[in-house]
């Protein structure tokens, strides 16, 4: 992730990549990931979700590993596209070494090495790779009489960390829990750790 999108859950890539982990829309949808929306108008995307989107990375990665048969080629296939790389195997034999690539993806094996060893020997550059503290957080279902805002959320829980509840519910694009989506009946959404109680007397009152 860190690679990836420099730990941000929202980041979106020239090529519409988005997430923690860079998946594009087939690629997250085929191995799961659900994204909702009509008209062009995604309101619900799992790929800026911060433990949907890491455990859809892994297994994707485990296949394409699976597929490839090494580290190396998994990577490559993972920026490339499975479909990309296997052609591109078919055409110039399977020692990655030896294959012609396209710049961004030479790159991205690279880069990902540097990334590796940056972050084994980080005591010994005397580099601080702490990313914010682990997030807590408790579930709550809800049934929604009109589509709620995400601000609601932080006042109901009584703080005033924007940025912590987005980070917990990115999923839910335009900043709005909507009402009307085909065949939700409830959302389930987050909150920080100890609001449930507090939350729930906001919500229904």
């Amino acid at each position: 992730a860190g690679y990836e999108s420099a730990f941000e859950f929202d980041a979106i890539s020239r090529a519409n990549a988005v997430g923690l982990y860079q998946f594009r829309y087939l690629t997250f949808i085929e191995r799961g990931g659900k994204v909702y929306g009509t008209g062009g108008n995604i309101y619900y995307d799992e790929r800026f979700d911060i433990e949907i989107n890491p455990k859809i990375s892994t297994k994707f990665l485990l296949e394409l590993h699976n597929q490839f048969g090494n580290i190396p080629c998994a990577l490559l296939a993972y920026n490339k596209g499975p479909t990309g790389f296997k052609q591109k195997q078919i055409q110039q034999g399977k020692n990655f070494k030896l294959m012609y690539l396209n710049p961004e993806t030479r790159r991205y094996y690279i880069r990902y090495l540097a990334f590796y060893f940056i972050y084994q020997n980080a005591e010994y550059l005397q580099l601080d790779t702490r990313v914010n503290k682990k997030l807590e957080w408790d579930c709550v279902s809800i049934k929604l009489k009109k589509d709620l805002p995400l601000k609601k959320i932080m006042e109901w829980c009584e703080i005033d960390n924007y940025r912590l509840i987005y980070q917990l519910n990115g999923r839910f694009r335009d900043y709005i829990i909507h009402k009307n989506v085909p065949h939700i009946d409830e959302w389930t959404i987050r909150i920080p750790k100890g609001k449930r109680k507090i939350f729930i007397k906001n919500f229904k009152g």
